[in-house]
This record gives structure tokens, sequence and C-alpha cells, in this order.
């Protein structure tokens, strides 16, 4: 079709010399990590924050079951990507129609325009508190610099995924830092878990066995002893949550569960350069990455819950002020550190998702070089920026909130019956559809969406 991008715009960065299926793990992590730095941003730091302090324990069903959609969504968008040459919004044309092409970039970018501003925002914040200096300067630098990062690498993927792996690696080590001296058996629930994860790895059956069968006894010894821990484990239980703690769960939820990000994970596995014979190794990156992300949010609520229980929390920087008693100056610097690497890669990751959709969408390209995806990358944090002053220097700044939900409750439903579809429909995936199981957990996930969108529906209505 003429309208469709030619196969050579979709050659890959990294990975294209790959062509055996025993990739060492540690160059198989990339996709999946750069979905979890968007996702890992302020607002699921915040919101994390305040369901620790309000809530505690009992909501790490939800955030486990959110975390869960999110590894089938972004697994199902890896497995098209990796499965055709043609990008994700080039097959729905091909299949489906361009309209909806359009329709998915042009909502997604919308969503992804308008939640910029908090990026901004957040990344100005941080830096005001280890610095003094004036959020509006720090937001205009870091606007700059994102830029700048965007125009400036000539392999932007390969860029990409060095500098959001840094990111997501300084994130890891400052949360596990907070939490480690709220909880100083945390750290040894860490090793422990590290080792009885290294034991599956080791070819050596009965010397895995007994590292797997030593760790995992000491994991168990650490949480019994441990109230603070082994209650989280009690969390998995299922628990109703309050009238009006509504918002939290649902706030929770979209944080986590980020349908446009699991539907950008296809383009990134293309540039990874994994081909079909691969698609099993795509598949266990994007859990990896998810898996990162959910033990982030995790952290971030087990610290709220011991430090901050019955706290009140308005933001992630009144946390990392909050946190300054318990662990002094310090604290507030690790954490206002990997607030800020959240906060930065959300900043580059957003607005790549939405204006690499937006150009997909009208039959544009997808590859992440292109200067078409490049400037409508620039084009939402352009709009994302002029967003964030606005709101800066306005008392009520809830009109471009408002804005973004109305357009995520279009977008979200739509991108992910549309990705179940896709991951079901023979001319894309071939053999490897969606299973039986795969496919009621998708219709629960999207059934949830609607359940939300609904709610969010007649809250915008009431006001």
């Amino acid at each position: 079709m003429a309208n469709e991008e030619p196969n050579t715009e979709q050659a890959p960065e990294s990975g294209a010399a790959e062509t055996k299926t025993t990739i060492p793990f540690w160059k198989q992590l990339g996709p999946g990590l750069i979905t979890a730095a968007v996702v890992i941003g302020p607002g699921s730091i915040t919101i994390a924050s305040k369901v620790g302090a309000k809530m505690g324990p009992d909501l790490v069903w939800a955030l486990a079951l959110a975390g869960g959609f999110m590894m089938l969504f972004t697994s199902m968008a890896a497995r098209i990507g990796v499965l055709n040459e043609a990008s994700a919004l080039s097959l729905m044309t091909r299949h489906y129609g361009r309209w909806l092409a359009i329709a998915c970039g042009v909502l997604s970018f919308t969503v992804a325009a308008a939640f910029q501003s908090g990026n901004y925002v957040a990344c100005a914040t941080a830096l005001e508190s280890l610095t003094g200096m004036s959020v509006n300067l720090w937001m205009a630098f870091v606007g700059v610099i994102a830029l700048i990062f965007v125009f400036g690498a000539k392999k932007l993927y390969r860029s990409l995924e060095k500098v959001m792996t840094a990111l997501v690696a300084v994130m890891l080590v400052c949360f596990v830092l907070n939490l480690t001296v709220a909880v100083p058996r945390f750290g040894i629930a860490l090793v422990m878990a590290v080792v009885f994860a290294a034991g599956w790895r080791m070819k050596n059956r009965s010397a895995a066995m007994a590292l797997k069968t030593g760790s995992g006894i000491g994991f168990l010894a650490v949480l019994a002893t441990t109230p603070e821990l082994a209650q989280f484990v009690g969390g998995l239980i299922p628990k109703m949550w309050l009238p009006e703690d509504a918002g939290l769960v649902a706030g929770m939820t979209a944080t986590t569960f980020s349908v446009i990000a699991a539907l950008y994970q296809s383009t990134l596995a293309q540039q990874k350069g994994w081909r079909k014979e691969q698609v099993g190794i795509a598949t266990r990156e994007a859990l990896t990455g998810i898996s990162v992300l959910i033990c982030v949010s995790l952290m971030i609520m087990m610290t709220s819950a011991i430090v901050l229980r019955g706290e009140e929390i308005k933001n992630a920087a009144e946390l990392a002020e909050q946190l300054s008693p318990l662990m002094g100056g310090a604290g507030k610097i690790v954490f206002s550190l990997g607030f800020l690497a959240a906060a930065f890669s959300s900043t580059v990751i957003n607005a790549m998702i939405g204006g690499g959709l937006l150009a997909d969408g009208f039959g544009l390209g997808s590859n992440v070089n292109s200067m078409n995806n490049r400037a409508f990358t620039a084009l939402a944090m352009a709009v994302g920026l002029g967003v964030g002053f606005y709101g800066l220097s306005n008392t009520d700044p809830l009109g471009a909130i408002v804005w973004a939900q109305r357009m995520t409750i279009l977008a979200v439903p739509l991108v992910a019956i549309t990705l179940v579809v896709m991951a079901n429909d023979r001319r894309i995936v071939g053999e490897h559809r969606n299973r039986a199981w795969q496919n009621v957990v998708a219709v629960f996930a999207v059934g949830v969406l609607l359940w939300f969108t609904k709610n969010k529906v007649v809250a915008l209505l009431a006001d």
C-alpha cells in the first residue's frame, strides 16, 4: 500500500546482528525498561506514596493486578512488533482502516502532551529542592535539555536505551536505600530474593537447588520475623476500599496500567532489532521491565506506609521533605534524585510516545530516528512546557488536567480493545495468537478500564 511506511525505515539501531535466540540476559534489556521508565513517573510515585501513607498495605493486591494487566498488554504489543516489519499503526491501517490509526495516534498524542506538563513541573520541583533555584528556571532548563537529547542523538534509540536504563538504575538504588533505612531487614530480604533468582539461571542442578532452597528459607525467615514486611504479603489478599478512596484506586490503576505506553512497546521492540525467532525473548524482556515498575511502586508504597502512615501527602516532593526527620538531609537528597530520574525519563519518553504514535497514525513512519518523529516529539514537549508554565502562573491550573482526562476516556479503552483484537488476528501474529487464559485476563482488564471510564465520565459531567 502506498500510504504505509517502507520496510527500510524500520531498520533497527541495535541488535540487528543478533540472530541467535540465546542472547545474554543483560543484552536483552531495553524496550521493557524504557516502557517502565515512562510509567514510573511523578504521577505514579505520588499516587504510590499517597496510597501507602493512607491505606498501608491494603492495596498491594490492586497494584499487583494492575501490574499484571500491564505485563500482558506490553507483551502483546512486543509480540506484534517483533512478528511484523510494519509498525502497529501501519498494521491497523492495513487491516482495519486509516481512521483507526489516526484516532489512536491523535488521542495518544493529546494525552501525552497534556500530561507532559506534570513531568516538567516534577523535574523542576525536584531540582528546586536540591538547589533552591527557581522552579520556572529549572522548567526551562529541563525543556532545553530534553530537546537537545531528542535532536542531538544521532542514533536515538541506542542513546535512549542507555540513558533510560541508567535512570531506572538510579531510581532502584535510591528507593532501595530509602526503604532499607526505614526497614533495615529489607536489605537482607532483597539479597535473599536476588540469590534465589540467580539460582534459576545456574546450569548445575544440584547447586541451583541448594542455592534456591537456602535463599528461599532465608527470605521466608526474614518475612516471618519482620512485621513491617510481612504485612505487605498479607496485602495480596483483596480488600474492598472505602468510597472516598476510589480516586486513589483509580489513580494507581491508571498510573500502573498505561495502555498507550504498552502500545509503544511494539515500536521499541522493532527498534531493538529482534527477529521473529526471538519473539520469546521480546516477551520475557517486556515482562522484566514491567516487573521493575511494580517493584519500584511497591517499595515507594512500603516506605510511605512504614514511615508516614496517617500523614497527608500532596505531592512526591513533599514526601521527600517528610522523610528528612527519619533519614536526615541525605534521605531528602536520595529521594529527590530518584524522583528526578523518574520525572526526566517520563519527560522524554512520554513525548516520544505521543509524537511517535501521531506520526505513525498519519502514515509518516514509526522510526524514532526520522525527522517526522522528532518533530512531533518536540511538539508534544512544547505543548507540555506551555501548559506547565500556565499552571505555575495561575491559581487554577486544572483545566489542562480535565482536558487530558477527557482524552484519556476516549484513548485508553480504544487502544486496549484494538491491542486485544490485533493479538488475536492471525494476519498479524499468525500462530502466536493469545492463549485462552490471556484473552480471559485481557477482557477482564478491558472491563476494569471501561468501569473506571464510566466513573470518570460521571465525575466530569457532575463538574
